[in-house]
Order: C-alpha cells, then structure tokens, then sequence
C-alpha cells in the first residue's frame, strides 16, 4: 500500500519539512501576535471574492460546451465538486472525476466533456500568464531593482514560453479537428480512445473557430483570474502587512500576490496546495525581495491558505452531496 502512495507520502513528508524549517527560523511570538491583529472583515471580503471566482470558473465549464449545453446548475455543481477533489486527492484528480461525472449525470461523451475541462484550464492559464507578462513589463524598473535583472529577465521568459506553448498546443488541436475530425463520432455507450480523441478534436476545432466563443470565455476569464488575485492581496491589509523597501500600493499588492500564485502553482507539482507549504515557500520568496521579514510572509501565506481553500470546502461538499444524490 505504501509503495503504490509514496508520491502523495513523499509530498506530505516534504511539505511538512518544508513548513518546520520556516516556523523554526520565523519569530512564533511575532506570528502569534500578527494574527491578534488579523481583521474579520477583510477576511469574509477574501472568502466572498474568492467565492466568487470560483463560481465564475465553473460558470465557464457550462460556457465551454458549445450548444447544446448541459444544464448549467447540475454542471456547475460538478465543478465545485470536482474543485474540492483537487485539494483531497493528487495528480488533478478532480478533473478526471468532473469528465466521469459530466458523462454519467448529464450524458456528455468522454471526449466531448474532457475538451469543456481542458478549455477551463486552458483560458485560464493563458490568461492569468498573460496579465503576469503585463505586470513584470509595466514599470519594468521596478521590478528590476527588487527582483534583479536576471530574475527579472527569466520571469519573463518562463511565464511567456509557457503561455506561448499553452496557446500553441489549442492552435495545433484546433487544426487538427477542423481538417482530420469535422463530423462527431456517432455515440454510443461504448467507450473507446478513438471516439474519445475524435469527439475532443471536433469540439475544438469548432469551438476556437468560433469568435464569440472565445470572446465570452476570455472575459469570462478575466474576471475570475483578477478576482482570484485580488482575493489574495485583500491578505496585506487583513494582517497590515506594511514593506520595509517599498510603499504597498493596492496595484503592488496585487501583483506580489499574482506572482506568488504562479511560483506556489509552480512549486504544487512536488507541494501541493491543500498542505500550504508551497504557498510558504512562495511568499517568502517573493514578499522577501521587497523588505517583508519571513514572520510577515508566513502570515501571509497562513492567510492565503484559508482563502484558497475555505470557499472550496464550503461550495464543494453541498454539490459534491448532491451530485451523489443525483
């Protein structure tokens, strides 16, 4: 049993190393006393953005089947469903169980629903690397200064090699349905790889053509990744986290949080998030460039977790209740 779990074991054991060693050099008495300070309001402002978002990301796992659509109440219950399963379960494991589910409770074919799945990721990932590009070129000076030229220089490269591919992989499956894959495999309830590849291959190609498609999808997107962040940066003000180096502004503030986001979704593939050691890691890194003192990131990071994973429990378990019961 042990050997077929040694990922998600090795995963704990580092994450609860990697947690140690910051609590061992950060100040206790200072972070129990930050947290004296912590304000409520600001609090239930995150969990209610953060909330928000995420019913806009599964808002957009309806809006990325092209008509006709499955009903969006019992699809959106699958999203949050599947959303709380990412953070029990590793290797994305929501995400398969949201295409099973998408399959068995509204008749979607497997091809078919693993498209709607992959488009959620797709768009948002292109659009949060692309708000981050903005981000590190918009008074580039600045983040030279703090982050170095170097540092500042592979920023910019990774986050746009990466979104770059991301784009290329949808343009390269868009081609390939709109000439190889043009008619939809006819259904039936057998499961098959071919049927499979053709159904999301067709839904591609068809979908990504379509303008309107991909223009409510990127506004969709946007919206929910800005929200996302600002639900974190709303973390500064929660514990009056205040740099040594440079006045928080709220734009500042959101974009240290936006790339603490992309390093800790970085660092979640040996760390995963539902552990918050990877969010640590992050917000001590990056607050550290800019005067925050390892008390004041691991604050931050306590805070970001609660964010991030509270509103998932709380829409999660309901639908994933009623799904079942469906």
């Amino acid at each position: 049993m042990l050997s077929k779990h040694w990922t998600s074991v090795l995963s704990i054991l580092l994450s609860v190393a990697v947690l140690y060693a910051f609590l061992q050099d950060a100040d206790q008495q200072g972070l129990r006393a930050l947290f004296t300070t912590l304000r409520w309001d600001w609090l239930l402002s995150a969990l209610l953005i953060k909330s928000l978002s995420l019913s806009i990301h599964e808002y957009r796992l309806w809006l990325g089947f092209t008509k006709p659509r499955p009903p969006i109440q019992t699809t959106m219950q699958i999203g949050f469903a599947s959303a709380l399963l990412n953070i029990l379960l590793p290797g994305r494991a929501g995400d398969v169980a949201a295409i099973a589910m998408l399959n068995k409770k509204c008749g979607v074919p497997i091809g078919i629903a693993t498209f709607a799945v992959g488009m959620v990721g797709f768009f948002e990932g292109a659009v949060f690397g692309l708000m981050m590009l903005a981000v590190l070129v918009f008074n580039a000076p600045m983040w030279i200064q703090y982050l170095g030229t170097d540092l500042h220089l592979q920023s910019l490269q990774t986050i746009s090699g990466l979104t770059l591919l991301g784009i290329g992989i949808v343009v390269v499956a868009t081609i390939i349905g709109q000439r190889f894959f043009t008619e939809p495999e006819e259904q039936t309830d057998d499961f098959s790889p071919l049927s499979w590849l053709r159904d999301a291959f067709n839904q591609t190609g068809q979908a990504i053509g379509n303008r309107h498609y991909i223009l409510f999808n990127t506004l969709a997107s946007i919206a929910e990744v800005w929200l996302m962040i600002a639900a974190f940066a709303i973390g500064f003000p929660m514990l009056d986290l205040q740099a040594e180096l440079i006045t928080l502004t709220p734009l500042l503030a959101w974009s240290l949080s936006g790339l603490v986001l992309g390093i800790s979704a970085i660092a979640a593939i040996v760390l995963p998030p539902t552990y918050g050691a990877g969010s640590a890691a992050a917000s001590v890194f990056i607050l550290g460039l800019f005067g925050f003192d390892e008390t004041q990131a691991l604050g931050f990071a306590s805070v970001w977790w609660l964010i991030s994973q509270v509103p998932t429990v709380l829409l999660g378990l309901p639908s994933l209740w009623l799904v079942g019961k469906k």
